[in-house]
């Protein structure tokens, strides 16, 4: 189920909510997923990340007019605005060389069913009456680019899945380095993790899963937490995959999870779109 107040989006499976909002400057900020929250509208100033900017010169522009983006549990992640987590997004401009980008919101769009692929990857198999599509739409008016963020909700199956589809509107050629398929932030870093490789401490810094061919290695994560709470991140895809995990100095867990383009970077011209393969999310309360 989608629901949508004051600029709060709220995505409900069985026993779970995922929830973010659009804030004053159409940034998205990540607030919560996890146990099914009975009413998030009411509980949002109790979610919101707390912290003090680390630079004055980074402020965030919002009601909290001390909190920076770097600091900022977000939904998508660039370069050259002030956050140094792990970027989700990337790209070159073959004319101009300049790498920042700065996506906003600009509308939304609800359908049921499956939102197909334009081209022929692999996706989670659904019906007009068991699963919705939320469509988030960005712009980055300078490098011309439109993005958008695909949610959609299996509410029995406990699911969610996100993708992204990253268009160049523009003239000028540009070159992705980063297209990942989800981002997500926990305001905590106090989980075990674990692969098929097996059990990894999540340490400062940056962890990177990386590979040439998913047959091989798949990019399955989980995260437990101490009282049995669990997180399952996956790619349907069986191509060169991607996945950071960083615990910052702040705190945070900041996931990126998608296409390994230090593999195969990919160039794109004008009205020509990427569309990232799709990443499954589910809870669980009880491991």
């Amino acid at each position: 189920m989608i629901e949508q107040k004051n600029n709060i989006f709220h995505l409900t499976t069985k026993n779970s909510s995922y929830v973010f909002q659009i804030l004053q400057n159409n940034v998205i900020e990540h607030i919560y997923y996890g146990r099914r929250l009975v009413n998030p509208f009411m509980d949002i100033k109790a979610l919101q990340t707390k912290a003090s900017s680390l630079n004055k010169y980074n402020n965030y522009i919002d009601s909290r007019s001390n909190l920076c983006l770097d600091l900022l549990p977000r939904e998508l992640t660039t370069e050259g605005k002030g956050d140094y987590k792990t970027p989700s997004c990337t790209i070159l401009d073959t004319k101009t060389f300049n790498k920042t980008l700065d996506f906003k919101f600009i509308k939304y769009q609800e359908k049921n069913g499956i939102v197909r692929f334009s081209d022929t990857l692999p996706q989670a198999i659904g019906s007009e009456t068991n699963c919705q599509n939320l469509i988030i739409s960005l712009l980055d008016n300078t490098q011309d680019l439109e993005l958008e963020l695909i949610y959609t909700i299996f509410p029995e199956a406990d699911v969610i899945t996100k993708r992204t589809i990253l268009k160049n509107t523009g003239t000028n050629e540009i070159v992705i380095t980063e297209s990942a398929s989800s981002v997500l932030d926990f305001s905590s870093s106090a989980f075990t993790l674990k692969t098929f490789d097996g059990e990894k401490t999540i340490t400062n810094g940056k962890t990177v899963f990386e590979t040439c061919s998913n047959y091989a290695a798949s990019p399955l994560l989980v995260l437990e937490k101490n009282n049995g709470e669990c997180y399952y991140l996956n790619l349907i895809y069986s191509g060169a995959s991607k996945t950071t995990i960083e615990k910052t100095a702040s705190g945070l867990l900041h996931i990126v999870q998608g296409v390994n383009f230090s593999v195969n970077q990919l160039t794109l011209k004008k009205d020509e779109s990427f569309e990232a393969p799709e990443a499954v999310l589910a809870y669980n309360p009880v491991s």
